[in-house]
């Protein structure tokens, strides 16, 4: 292009940079083979030196060609007023800007030279605060004012030397400047002879070109035949002057009304438009066939389909059975007899997103007109969120209710179970208030056995309510230490293994030599209450605690041939206050507090404790613990 166009004397790229970019930006460009680069600007004496500070430059980045005006890379355009004014009115216009005449930093000739600059923008553009924001840089062209000139004179073939040209800049604030002069070389000054004046907008600048015959030039074109044909002719332009004006007044007039009502159309349009993509709510409109017209925003996130992809197929798309299969016949009923299901009336339904899942919605349906065509408005409300709440207070009443049941349970079962062994305290202490009363000695050491037995169980039912007291306020402190499994098995057997017998049964232990990682005082507390239940509900059986080494973890079981617990109780048998509702769960006793603090204090140690039962088979309880060495 620059070999084709002699007039353009360079192009260049400037590029935006704010000073808290200049050194990294300098260093970039250095290294992308320009060494030597920096943002410069003119001293007092027309040198080039480092530019001072500023809050952004606009550094020429790029030349071409780059040999004959090597000297301008770098220069900042912002350091100069007259290329400065130019540069933001580009900036804030959007649109081609030329400068005031200027002196390159390249050009020794000191010709006069424009600048026209095409901003870039980054983003957005449409206002003052987006260009602003968003420009990146400029595109440059540099013009020689008198090569542009010339090489137009040379083109137009004028009679040069009969001939004067004037070119001249017209600036509001100041005096004109002259951009080019040419005159003829016999020329007189003389004002006689033809001028031709004519103005032009030159990128946001005006210039005024005048053009003078000379008196020769004149006279020899003077005949009658000139002057007739001048004289017609402005007749002939003064007719058709007056036509064109009336035609082009009327055209005006038809032209304004045009666009005075094609604007307020499209303000209407734009703020129809504005209210249904902002509406919070899918908005739906479809024809009488239930073709979907429009799908604002809202229903693109709500159903997970684009616009583009559901308008101009049915509605139904959006719908799961039955209401995909009754919806066309809905229409066609309401629009032949007036009967409504959901149109102008509303209703919940469910509705199928694109990747095939439901969700409830409330559906309104209003019916409109348009040039007498009948349109269907859907607006859609998801009450997922209203459901879920709903059943959350569903769920939330329920488990009041269970609560307040097994509350009402526990209350009943505590009762008895503190009134038992306190009616045999209290019951054996007046025997024994009277000296003189006192009855046999095997008697009172019978007696002793069973108040002992009595506080036992009395102790223990307290101990169970202070150790959930503990768990459920986070406040049982474990002290873990290296244990031999067989020897704390072999101690929890051995002071259970006389209520076994009573039950006829057996207790075995095979835990083999493995050590695990837990606090040796609620490790007992685990195994006593896994077997102590175990020999509640195993008459005559076997109860066996066996182990085995896993990675990281040593599992521990106990498992009985009991009773067992029918599977509809199993998921519940570890709750707290829980008990299997059979008679001879009532018989054996406890709290219903066993398992529960079982399996929190398994968790605290970090196991997890499950359980494994057939009725009338017998259960396994199996939980883990660490080993040692993790």
């Amino acid at each position: 292009m620059l070999r084709r166009l002699a007039s353009i004397h360079a192009m260049e790229w400037v590029h935006r940079v704010h000073h808290a970019e200049r050194d990294a930006y300098e260093e970039a460009v250095r290294a992308g083979g320009l060494p030597g680069f920096r943002i410069t600007e003119r001293d007092g004496q027309g040198r080039l030196q480092p530019a001072g500070r500023r809050d952004e430059y606009f550094p020429i980045h790029y030349l071409a060609p780059l040999e004959q005006n090597k000297a301008a890379m770098g220069f900042d355009l912002t350091s100069d007023p007259l290329r400065r004014a130019a540069l933001e009115q580009a900036r804030d216009s959007g649109e081609l800007t030329a400068s005031a005449p200027v002196f390159l930093v390249q050009d020794t000739t000191r010709k006069p030279s424009i600048l026209i600059f095409a901003p870039l923008y980054s983003g957005p553009a449409e206002d003052l605060a987006q260009r602003r924001a968003t420009l990146r840089g400029f595109t440059v062209g540099v013009y020689h004012l008198n090569d542009i000139f010339r090489d137009a004179m040379h083109k137009s073939r004028l009679d040069l030397d009969n001939v004067s040209l004037r070119i001249r800049e017209v600036a509001a604030l100041q005096r004109d400047e002259l951009l080019f002069t040419h005159l003829p070389e016999a020329w007189d000054q003389s004002p006689a002879g033809l001028e031709y004046r004519h103005s032009l907008n030159v990128a946001g600048r005006y210039w005024i070109f005048s053009a003078r015959s000379t008196p020769a030039y004149l006279a020899a074109q003077q005949t009658s035949i000139s002057w007739f044909v001048l004289l017609a002719g402005l007749i002939i332009s003064a007719v058709l002057a007056a036509y064109l004006a009336h035609l082009l007044n009327r055209q005006a007039i038809i032209r304004r009304q045009v666009r005075d009502r094609t604007h307020e159309l499209a303000a209407s349009e734009s703020r129809n438009r504005a209210v249904v993509d902002t509406a919070v709510n899918p908005l739906i409109t479809m024809d009488e066939r239930g073709t979907v017209r429009s799908f604002n925003p809202a229903a693109e996130r709500a159903f997970g389909y684009q616009a583009d992809e559901v308008i101009g197929r049915n509605v139904n798309m959006l719908m799961p059975e039955p209401y995909h299969s009754a919806h066309d016949g809905y229409l066609s009923r309401y629009l032949a007899s007036g009967e409504a299901h959901i149109i102008g009336i509303g209703r919940e339904v469910v509705a199928r997103r694109q990747d095939g899942s439901l969700f409830p919605m409330d559906l309104a349906v209003g019916e409109s007109r348009v040039d007498g065509e009948v349109l269907f408005v859907g607006m859609i409300v998801d009450i997922t969120l209203r459901k879920q709440a709903e059943q959350a207070l569903r769920d939330a009443k329920e488990q009041a209710e269970c609560a307040n049941r097994m509350k009402s349970e526990f209350v009943n079962m505590m009762s008895h179970e503190l009134r038992t062994p306190l009616t045999v305290i209290l019951g054996y202490l007046p025997l024994l208030k009277h000296a003189e009363k006192m009855p046999p000695a095997e008697m009172i050491v019978g007696m002793a056995a069973d108040i002992q037995a009595s506080g036992d169980h009395l102790l223990h039912l307290i101990n169970d309510l202070l150790d959930l007291s503990k768990i459920e306020a986070g406040k049982l402190d474990l002290r873990p230490e290296t244990l031999v499994l067989a020897e704390v098995a072999n101690e929890v057997l051995d002071r259970l293994r006389l209520k076994a017998q009573e039950h006829g049964t057996a207790l075995a232990n095979e835990t083999d030599a493995l050590s695990v990682r837990a606090d040796p005082l609620r490790l007992r507390q685990i195994l006593i209450n896994l077997v102590g239940n175990a020999i509640k509900f195993t008459q005559g059986g076997d109860i066996t605690v066996k182990a085995r080494a896993l990675e990281g973890q040593i599992e521990i079981s106990v498992a009985d041939t009991g009773i067992g617990i029918p599977e509809a109780d199993l998921p519940e048998i570890f709750d707290k206050f829980r008990q299997v509702d059979s008679s001879s769960t009532r018989k054996a006793g406890g709290t219903g507090l066993g398992l529960a603090i079982t399996k929190s204090l398994v968790e605290l140690h970090g196991g997890t404790i499950t359980v494994d039962s057939r009725p009338g088979e017998g259960s396994i309880f199996t939980f883990t613990l660490p080993h040692p060495e993790e």
